[in-house]
This record gives C-alpha cells, structure tokens and sequence, in this order.
C-alpha cells in the first residue's frame, strides 16, 4: 500500500556528493563515534531511583498524572548531560564538560584552515565550523547548558564572540545573517536544538565536525540533525561526528531504542519490495 502512492529514493539509492565520515580511531569504520563519559555517584545514585519510580509505575503503585515512563525517560536525559538541570548539584566534570574539551581541541585543529570565498579566491577568513546539537537545558534566565557550554569553550581558548547559538536569532532575517556569517568563517562553534536547527539550515561549507549533546526521540530527528553536515556544497572531503554519552546513564537506553526503531523504519521506507515483514 505504501508504494503505490509513494516513489522513495533514499540516500543510498541517491549516493549525493556529499562527505565522508572519517574514519574513527578505534576501528576505522567510517561512522558516528561514541565519546563516552564516566558518571559520577551522584548520577548512578539518581540512575537507580529512576529504576525504582519505573518500578513504581509498572507495577502501578502511583497515579499516571503523577509519574509515568515518558516523565522518567525525560529525568534521565536531563540527568545525563546535567544534573543541574534535576534540581541537582553536579559534582565533578559532567558530559558538557567533557565535548567542550574535544570541541576547543577540534577547533584549535582547525582554526587556519582555508576555504574558497564567493569569488572563488581563497577567503582571508580562516578556520572551520562545529555544530553543536542539544535539545535539552536551552538558553533562559537560569543556568542552562548553552550558557555554560560557551563559558567552558571560552575558558578553553574559544572566542567568544565565535560561540553563536541558534536561538539568538529572532526572525528569518537574522536566522539568514547567522547562517551566512557561518559559511563566512565568522562562526566557529553554532549551538543549537533539533528544532530550530534542523530542517532548513544552510551551513554546512566549512562544517568539520558535529556534536550530539543529548539523545533525540525520533531516527527522523539524527538524520535531521546529521544532515547538516553530511551535505552537498560541504567543502570538506571528510567530516566527524561524535554522540556524547555517559556511561550507565540514560544516554545508552535512548541511542540504542533509536538505532532499532531507524533499521526498523528504514525497512519500511527502502524503496525495494523484496520482503514482506519487518523485523520489530
């Protein structure tokens, strides 16, 4: 029934220039790499009271409207990129601190690379770009992880001024002049969510690695998000891509249900109509 009505083409069949992964360090395969972070007690403490309120709410011991799967799942990801951001104090490095070691490193990797410019000359503007995903603690009045996040980079040798975030952009004209100033070089690290950095963004020239700070719920929310780098007119040959995890954290559960709900999904969607059941 699916395709009568639907011609899919996915990028596999289409095989776009388009990047490629480098290969990673460990094992040489060309895919996403796993920093992972070791946790604190005072995480794997509060990683154990979840197990006890999932307890609670299988064995239906609480009201629904009091705590439910969805409300724990989101306590443990907020948990895993800081405890900050349960009402707790996070002692020692957390996963925040940990990316923006290795993105100050990338950048100081970079910070003279060339690019062509509009004319086709080289650019006098130096250096490459990182995206930085994270759904979770986005820019308010309290702490928040995209504040915090630019003052360890900046701590770190990053400028400042180079550490954007994408909701500093209020309107579609300064959405355009952030976007362009990215192709430009005048950026160097872009923070932003699934939401508002996803679908539509055109900033992928000089992008040489991409960050996920935090897991999101859907395949179709990784590809979004990669798809900002692994995209035609990137003038890099190869790009990274690192998923940033603790370990016995939630972190490991949500990128494990999304790896099997996208081969699940992509079974679906393929365009080849050479079986007739999917594996769940």
């Amino acid at each position: 029934m699916w395709h009568v009505s639907a011609d899919v083409k996915t990028a596999e069949d289409l095989r776009l220039p388009v990047p490629l992964l480098a290969p990673r360090a460990g094992d040489g395969q060309r895919a996403p790499e796993t920093v992972i972070t070791a946790p604190s007690d005072e995480l794997l403490a509060y990683v154990a009271e979840l197990g006890k309120r999932a307890e609670a709410v299988r064995g239906r011991a609480v009201m629904p409207d009091e705590d439910n799967m969805l409300k724990i799942t989101g306590d443990g990801r907020k948990a895993a990129l800081d405890l900050q951001l349960v009402g707790l104090p996070q002692v020692g490095p957390s996963k925040v601190d940990a990316a923006a070691g290795q993105i100050a490193a990338i950048w100081a990797a970079h910070r003279d690379d060339t690019y062509p410019g509009p004319d086709g000359e080289e650019s006098a503007v130096r250096g490459s770009l990182q995206l930085v995903f994270c759904d979770l603690g986005t820019p308010g009045d309290s702490w928040n992880v995209y504040d915090y996040l630019r003052g360890e980079l900046a701590a770190r040798g990053v400028p400042r001024e180079q550490v954007r975030f994408v909701h500093e952009a209020r309107t579609d004209r300064d959405k355009a002049e952030l976007f362009a100033a990215c192709r430009a070089g005048r950026v160097a690290v872009l923070v932003g969510s699934t939401e508002k950095l996803g679908v539509g963004t055109n900033v992928q020239a000089r992008a040489i690695a991409l960050h996920h700070l935090d897991a999101p719920w859907r395949p179709a929310d990784v590809a979004q998000r990669e798809g900002r780098i692994l995209r035609q007119g990137n003038l890099n040959p190869e790009v990274q891509i690192y998923r940033h995890t603790a370990r016995r954290s939630f972190d490991g559960y949500v990128w494990q249900a999304l790896e099997r709900k996208g081969r699940y999904v992509a079974q679906v969607m393929r365009g080849r109509l050479d079986v007739r059941e999917i594996e769940d």
